[in-house]
């Protein structure tokens, strides 16, 4: 890479839906990249899940997890809860809308959440068509991105930095990263709406009754 690029990589993220254990950071270690961005908490492919939102240095890497918040949905009849799903999301362009990434700001700045990673792929502007033989940019998730980033510039106290800036940063001064590890929460309530409960039911049904019809040769 650095022959390609004429700088020396600093950064890290695995693959394979955020695969990592001990032997990746060793390999870091040797190969003298000094930041691993990982860490995604809840995914099981993430073997080393020491942090959550928390940035750590763990055997000589510095960790910047993929930052989560949680979110909570219950399904209510009048005061009673139906149903409760809890779903881990990352800040991710393409995960959470707008208003959330800002919520995740603010609840940033609230919990002593030192850094948001805020996390894309390198197709995440991009449109593919079903068999990924064309592509067109993706101007919902540009105006997005747009509208975020000119959010936290104009955000008192924010401040938007590169990993190569971090790492500068953080070798000058450690201690100004430390911060916690809080998860923020966002809960919601729905109405139960027996239609939709319905034609979710009688979907299922006629699936099982799909999948337990023998099969014929015609």
């Amino acid at each position: 890479m650095k022959e390609w690029t004429g700088e020396y990589p600093i950064a890290y993220r695995g693959g394979s839906n955020y695969s990592i254990n001990e032997n990746s950071l060793d390999a870091l270690r040797i190969n003298k990249i000094p930041i691993d961005s990982t860490m995604f908490y809840g995914q099981p492919n993430c073997k080393v899940a020491i942090t959550k939102n928390k940035i750590i240095e763990y055997n000589g890497i510095i960790e910047i997890p993929v930052t989560v918040f949680k979110q909570v949905r219950r399904i209510k009849l009048g005061n009673r809860v139906l149903k409760q799903q809890s779903k881990i999301i990352k800040t991710d362009i393409d995960w959470a809308s707008l208003d959330k990434l800002k919520w995740f700001v603010h609840q940033a700045k609230k919990n002593d959440i030192k850094v948001m990673n805020l996390f894309m792929h390198s197709h995440s502007l991009l449109m593919f068509n079903q068999d990924f033989t064309h592509l067109d940019p993706d101007w919902n998730d540009v105006e997005k991105l747009n509208k975020f980033l000119d959010f936290v510039v104009n955000d008192s106290g924010t401040e938007i930095i590169t990993m190569k800036q971090f790492h500068k940063m953080y070798q000058k001064d450690p201690e100004q990263f430390i911060g916690s590890d809080y998860v923020p929460v966002i809960e919601y309530d729905e109405p139960f709406n027996l239609i939709k409960h319905s034609v979710r039911r009688a979907k299922s049904i006629i699936q099982k009754l799909v999948n337990k019809a023998p099969e014929r040769d015609y």
